[in-house]
């Protein structure tokens, strides 16, 4: 009798729509590389749209993977606070669907100077962008380079500092980022509870 092969667990599936089409997909095709041999297999999708775009965009995705008999094991939406009208009614349709939302006050290139400095304060979207100048963290919409992905550990820690109520759905304090999440997604496809 031939032996039997120990099964292999099965990768989890996670799906990411962006707000953005360029940084944002961009950072978790670079996270993906990073954290690579994890139990997640992760698709981005960059839309670049309002909150309610993205989120209607999310669920033509999903229900597309569901009819090929691959469905997501969970989706996120990365969204900016910007000046969106919809925010609220994407964030209320988004829970009652099961899709996790992660917000960054002001936008999302508060996650990305996290991986360089820390900062405490940003009056505003002008303020940030010099700030990501100063740090030579982009090339107009692209990350460089030399983006240093391998600080996700320090970012996180400044995330949960700058907001400890940080959670899937919630618009925290000007600056923040709900990123810790899609770092805990990425590497088991299970949330950590703080």
């Amino acid at each position: 009798m031939a032996a039997r092969r120990p099964k292999r667990a099965l990768r989890k599936r996670g799906l990411v729509v962006t707000e953005g089409t360029c940084t944002e997909p961009q950072y978790v095709d670079m996270l993906k590389r990073h954290l690579r041999g994890g139990q997640v297999s992760v698709k981005t999708v960059g839309v670049g749209q309002s909150p309610m775009r993205v989120l209607s965009r999310a669920r033509k995705e999903m229900k597309q993977a569901k009819r090929n008999s691959e469905p997501f094991d969970w989706c996120c939406l990365l969204l900016d606070v910007d000046q969106h009208t919809d925010l609220d009614e994407c964030l209320r349709e988004a829970s009652r669907d099961g899709i996790k939302v992660l917000v960054s006050n002001l936008k999302f290139e508060v996650w990305l100077v996290w991986h360089v400095t820390d900062l405490t304060s940003v009056e505003g979207t002008r303020e940030l962008d010099r700030r990501v100048r100063k740090e030579d963290i982009m090339s107009g919409k692209h990350l460089n380079q030399r983006f240093p992905i391998h600080n996700h550990p320090q970012a996180v820690e400044r995330a949960r500092r700058a907001d400890p109520d940080l959670a899937v759905g919630r618009v925290g304090p000007n600056p923040s980022s709900a990123m810790p999440v899609l770092i805990d997604l990425m590497r088991t496809g299970i949330m950590k509870s703080r």
